[in-house]
């Protein structure tokens, strides 16, 4: 039985499909961005107590971050699992109001920290942790698109597979045109298709239950658009930079020259070992 009864399935308020896939976008590269700005900060936090650098490198411009980095193989995998909890916590613990694209935002959130976070780390490791750490990524992955499955069965009638393939592809379709600007690697993006189109197409959602206010995302499709194209210029025009935070406060820095001295950093304390 649903919550706004059987008859009116018809009439009941939804979000216009391309709508749905302006929000999505926009939510998705908000979501990378932030990933890529966390694992990046990390491993800025990883060189310091490593001795190579005294100075936090947190590098903004691109999807990518600073990883892999040599001989931080451990570090990495347990920084992957404390991605995929945070990912947990944020797809069901996070106080957020209950518009639809809030609860959609969590969503984007924990999937962007599964892929974009730990499978991102999985690739460069050692081949058993690695896929270890991937096949426990795409099971996080799963579980978050089963949320958004059932999260949009409460004001779509998601019971036919072609109208979840369509959700798909509204979701999914129009933001992932971003990886023609190098915003996205292709191997994650690859990842992110596959699992969450796999689980749209066998996963038949059950009773709808959950109320969402403002179903028809006017609002969030008004305002987000603007939100991530802001963000998009930022990362781009930082793509060449890296913010430095010394005791002196923070700096914007060309990258390519802090590149190589680190590489040889690196190299050194590799030697050394």
């Amino acid at each position: 039985m649903s919550i706004y009864g059987e008859s009116n399935d018809e009439f009941r308020p939804r979000p216009a499909w391309w709508r749905l896939a302006i929000v999505s976008a926009a939510q998705f590269i908000i979501a990378i961005a932030i990933t890529n700005a966390l694992t990046s900060l990390i491993d800025g936090v990883l060189l310091i107590n490593a001795g190579v650098t005294k100075a936090l490198i947190v590098h903004l411009g691109t999807w990518r971050s600073l990883a892999p980095l040599p001989g931080f193989d451990a570090a990495h995998a347990v920084i992957a699992v404390l991605l995929l909890i945070a990912g947990e916590i944020v797809l069901d613990f996070l106080p957020a109001p209950r518009t639809l694209a809030m609860r959609h935002f969590a969503i984007v959130m924990a999937e962007s920290l599964a892929v974009f976070g730990a499978i991102r780390i999985a690739i460069a490791q050692p081949a058993v942790a690695g896929i270890v750490i991937a096949l426990a990524a795409m099971l996080c992955l799963a579980r978050a698109e089963m949320a958004a499955v059932r999260l949009f069965n409460n004001v779509i009638d998601m019971t036919r597979p072609s109208r979840r393939f369509r959700l798909w592809l509204s979701r999914f379709a129009l933001w992932s045109a971003a990886a023609v600007l190098p915003l996205s690697p292709s191997v994650e993006l690859a990842t992110l298709a596959l699992v969450t189109l796999l689980v749209n197409l066998a996963l038949r959602p059950g009773e709808r239950w959950e109320e969402t206010t403002h179903p028809e995302l006017i609002e969030a499709a008004a305002a987000l658009p603007l939100v991530a194209a802001m963000l998009v210029a930022g990362l781009l025009w930082m793509s060449p930079r890296v913010v430095i935070v010394t005791s002196r406060g923070p700096s914007i820095r060309d990258w390519k020259p802090l590149e190589s001295n680190l590489a040889k950093r690196l190299r050194d304390r590799e030697a050394r070992r």
